[in-house]
């Protein structure tokens, strides 16, 4: 995950946690801040879930994907 965004980098849709509230929100499209306290810095806002993210199917491989427990 991107720990730090360039100025300007637009973020992708997602679940987000609000570290300054604790809020959990949905984003999709527009200007990315908080519901509840209207933060906009993105050091506070942390991606909880991505939709088909490359980075974490990245850690997988093949045998990750067995047939079960």
């Amino acid at each position: 995950m991107r720990a730090k965004l360039p100025a300007g980098e637009v973020r992708e849709a997602g679940h987000y946690l609000c570290q300054a509230c604790q809020t959990v929100f949905v984003y999709e499209t527009g200007t990315l801040s908080c519901p509840n306290c209207y933060k906009l810095d993105p050091q506070e806002l942390i991606p909880v879930y991505m939709e088909d993210d490359e980075e974490e199917n990245q850690m997988y491989s093949d045998d990750d994907w067995g047939s079960g427990d």
